[in-house]
């Protein structure tokens, strides 16, 4: 059985997406893309995102890219492996591909960090999840070296 999702994406132009306009996967989750994979060659991606209070990723674990928190607001709470880390408002915490690993907001306050993914990649998955109107979970994620794991923290 094929599983789909909605996108949940407020902008009326799903598809033509400027690199600078906020867009949302699930409610309560923003994000614009600051430095896309095409801007950098393929180098780097740069997103920029807003979480509220009960929201998070699903654990996984990235294939293809390294991924690097800076957090500018708030408390980022991160499941690394087998460990556990609050990270604070001007630190960073890095978490290297391969290794199962999960991101949420348990505060009253918003989160809010700059994400740099190494390769570049992840941003064009944000992006078509955000704007497709409906995607094929296992596909999509399948197609960028995305393993879900289990549920949100």
């Amino acid at each position: 059985m094929t599983t789909k999702f909605t996108g949940a994406n407020q902008s009326p132009h799903a598809g033509a997406v400027s690199e600078a306009e906020w867009l949302q996967i699930e409610p309560g989750v923003q994000f614009k893309v600051i430095a896309s994979t095409n801007q950098t060659r393929g180098s780097y991606a740069c997103m920029e995102t807003i979480a509220l209070k009960g929201t998070g990723s699903p654990i996984h674990i990235h294939h293809r890219e390294d991924e690097h928190f800076v957090v500018l607001e708030g408390t980022l709470h991160v499941v690394l492996g087998d460990k556990t880390f609050d990270v604070p408002a001007r630190q960073t915490i890095s978490l290297p591909r391969g290794i199962r690993h999960a991101w949420s907001n348990k505060s009253d306050t918003p989160l809010h960090f700059i994400a740099l993914f190494t390769p570049g990649g992840f941003d064009q998955l944000c992006i078509e999840m955000a704007t497709s109107g409906g995607f094929d979970l296992a596909e999509i994620t399948e197609r960028f070296g995305l393993e879900l794991i289990g549920p949100e923290l």
